[in-house]
C-alpha cells in the first residue's frame, strides 16, 4: 500500500479494544480496496470496486462498545473480504458504495 501513484480516499487499521494497533491495514482508492495483513511477512489482497456485488456492515456488542464495526464486501462469484473492527464503518461503507457506482458508470442522486 506504499505505492506513491495511488491516491487513497480512506485508510484505516484493524482495531484492538478500539485502538488502531493491529497489524492489518486497509485502504480504499477510486478503483480498489487494499487489505494488507501481517507485520513481518505481509500479504496484500486487492479487490476492484467494479467487481463488488454487495456491501454490509456488522457490529458485535463488543464492537458497539468500542464504536467500531466490520464492513463485509462481497465480490466476484461468492468471494468476500472484510474490513474488520474499523472506526466509522458506516462512513467507509457509504464511501465504497459511492465509488462502486462511479466505477460502473452509474450516477448517484441525492434526495
Amino acid at each position: 500500500m506504499e505505492n506513491v501513484n495511488i491516491t487513497y480516499l480512506w485508510r484505516g487499521k484493524k482495531t484492538v479494544l478500539g485502538l488502531p494497533i493491529g497489524a492489518t491495514k486497509y485502504a480504499v482508492s477510486e478503483e480498489k480496496i487494499f487489505i494488507e495483513k501481517g507485520a513481518m511477512n505481509t500479504e496484500t489482497e486487492e479487490v476492484a470496486l467494479k467487481e463488488i456485488n454487495d456491501i454490509s456492515v456488522t457490529t458485535s456488542s463488543a464492537e458497539k462498545f468500542f464504536k467500531v464495526g466490520t464492513v463485509v464486501v462481497k465480490y466476484g462469484e461468492n468471494k468476500e473480504c472484510k474490513l474488520e473492527s474499523i472506526k466509522q464503518p458506516m462512513m467507509v461503507s457509504e464511501l465504497i458504495h459511492q465509488y462502486v457506482e462511479k466505477a460502473r458508470g452509474i450516477k448517484s442522486y441525492s434526495i
